[in-house]
């Protein structure tokens, strides 16, 4: 993963669909609060799905929310290579953030860019570990850390900072023993 942008990919939302630009971008037209009229598709907004394809590989994104702003927002999308680990074993985490700013009625995604804290915390929020890792040129970041031997069993997760903004976000992993029948 470079987060480097992906172009001619179909992107679909709410039975639209659209191909994204050489700059990975689309504009999917939405339910707007100021309408007055809804289809009760858009007055369902809570469970939209969001579909990206291109060639093999595809992306779904559940409960999509759509909400006004008049602040910029970062955006975040982190994900790791399992989701399940046991005790020993190298947990990989990738992500990206965007930067949303918000220009009269546009919003333009940039790439994030700066230092990301973060916190690794074991199933009682417990503290295992922290560092830092600095956004590639695409707002992107990889890290890894390994699973101490007497972890205890559950739901990890990490918390993730940007430093010099007030965003955050965290992201959860199972920890888990079990053997092979």
């Amino acid at each position: 993963m470079t987060g480097a942008p992906i172009n001619q990919a179909t992107v679909s939302i709410s039975n639209q669909k659209k191909e994204t630009d050489q700059q990975g971008l689309c504009t999917i037209k939405r339910y707007r609060p100021g309408n007055i009229q809804k289809t009760e598709e858009e007055e369902d907004t809570k469970n939209e799905i969001l579909i990206v394809e291109k060639g093999d590989d595809l992306c779904i994104q559940v409960n999509i929310h759509s909400y006004r702003s008049t602040d910029d927002v970062y955006i975040w999308h982190i994900f790791n290579d399992r989701g399940l680990y046991r005790p020993k074993e190298e947990v990989h985490i990738k992500g990206y953030v965007r930067l949303m700013k918000i220009k009269g009625e546009a919003k333009i995604p940039t790439y994030a860019q700066g230092i990301i804290d973060y916190i690794i915390y074991g199933s009682h929020s417990e503290q295992l570990q922290q560092s830092k890792v600095e956004l590639n040129n695409y707002g992107a970041f990889d890290i890894y850390f390994t699973l101490p031997d007497n972890v205890n069993l559950g739901n990890g997760y990490v918390r993730f900072s940007l430093l010099d903004s007030k965003s955050s976000t965290q992201h959860c992993f199972q920890i888990q023993e079990f053997r092979k029948p």
